[in-house]
């Protein structure tokens, strides 16, 4: 089959009009898509580059989840504290109640109420748990602790960041024998506030407790073989410290009757249950000598001795209540420090994705308004190419009118 002869002119014109065709194709393109770059074809360096830009983005905004979590499980845990603080300072509420009123067994009341505000700071900080990872709560020691882990960028090994958040252990606990808390916030069961109240004196202390005296006689001339204490038995029934019989001291045969004495505290509960005192009480200590002791006035020294040891056993827990408030109050602002470094960190990876992805568009995105002015002159261009081409082909047409 014979080629077609085009002119010249024509075959010019009808090359300019493909040209624009395409052209206007490619713009068409770009303002359907939004995209100057859709494919490596159109420009490989931006096309990559920008991938590069958007694929850190994504993985970015991956890690802006786990930030977010991580914010919340320390929300979580913040929310335990101050609800356990709440109750911490129930606690010291009670005890300072305590330690207003000298009835033992109103005492003993408050304790009850204290011991059972312990269990209830246990279960709350057994629930301050969000997605498993509970960071006021452990069963084991300090290194089995919950800890949270939030990563800032997308490597990992030497080149990854993160902050690690390290659980602590706020129940109730105790305090060892030194005084040093042994795990949770150090508060012990409050114990003997009310009647079970211990004695605060002893033999030889300063203050007086009360005892009973087993006599045991001793004659002049008798050899001392124990190094046991003795005292003079007088007409009125006291007795008067006489002497230390260090082995091999004789007593002496001075007429007077001496008496070696074997102290058993008297408690409280006993002498209470005793109204009649059928036993013999003395009050007095080996320096000073014993005297009989009344009734009612030996049961108030022994109450007064009981309220001194149960003042003792309340400021007691008032100062491990007051350092579980330290406590409290140092693992909040702890945890405070850690969110606010994880919520900066999510700021400013917020705005680091944004940085990316705005380069990958500088690189990839059509300009609507410049697309559009080129779509209306590309309109214009093949507007005109189709005229100049049927001006073109008029020189040929002209040999029809010779026919």
């Amino acid at each position: 089959m014979a080629e077609i002869t085009l002119t010249a002119s024509m075959r010019s014109n009808l090359l300019s009009l493909k040209n624009t065709t395409d052209l206007m194709s490619t713009t068409q393109n770009r303002l359907s898509t939004g995209l100057k770059v859709n494919s490596a074809i159109d420009n490989p360096s931006s096309y990559y580059t920008a991938q590069s830009l958007n694929n850190r983005a994504n993985d970015l905004s991956t890690l802006m989840d786990s930030m977010t979590q991580g914010i919340q499980t320390i929300k979580a845990a913040n929310e335990g504290i101050e609800s356990i603080t709440s109750l911490v300072e129930q606690a010291k509420s009670i005890a300072n109640s305590a330690r207003d009123t000298t009835d033992l067994e109103e005492r003993e009341k408050y304790q009850t109420r204290l011991n059972d505000l312990r269990s209830k700071i246990d279960d709350l900080a057994k629930d301050a748990t969000y997605k498993g990872i509970n960071l006021i709560y452990n069963t084991g020691t300090q290194a089995e602790a919950d800890t949270l882990k939030v990563r800032f960028n997308e490597y990992m090994g030497d080149n990854s960041t993160f902050i690690e958040v390290k659980g602590v252990n706020l129940v109730s606990g105790s305090t060892g024998a030194d005084g040093e808390i042994e795990y949770g916030l150090g508060l012990n069961a409050a114990e003997k506030w009310g009647t079970d109240a211990e004695l605060s004196a002893e033999k030889g202390d300063e203050e007086t407790g009360l005892y009973t005296l087993q006599e045991t006689a001793a004659t002049g001339g008798t050899a001392s073989t124990d190094g046991t204490m003795y005292y003079i038995k007088n007409a009125d029934g006291s007795y008067t410290f006489a002497m230390e019989g260090d082995v091999g001291t004789d007593i002496p045969d001075d007429g007077k009757t001496y008496v070696s004495l074997t102290e058993t505290a008297v408690t409280y509960d006993d002498l209470a249950a005793d109204t009649g005192l059928t036993g013999t009480y003395y009050s007095g200590d080996a320096a000073t000598g014993y005297t009989k002791a009344k009734t009612e006035a030996a049961k108030a020294e022994l109450n007064s001795a009981k309220i001194s040891s149960s003042n003792k056993s309340i400021d007691g827990t008032l100062i491990k209540i007051e350092n579980a408030i330290s406590k409290l109050r140092e693992v909040a602002s702890d945890l405070g420090s850690s969110y606010s470094v994880i919520e900066t960190r999510q700021e400013f990876t917020e705005n680091l994705i944004n940085v990316l992805t705005e380069g990958a568009d500088d690189l990839t995105l059509a300009d609507m308004n410049e697309e559009s002015a080129n779509m209306l002159a590309l309109q214009t261009r093949q507007q005109l190419a189709i005229n100049a081409l049927s001006l073109s082909s008029q020189a040929s047409q002209a040999v029809l009118n010779l026919f």
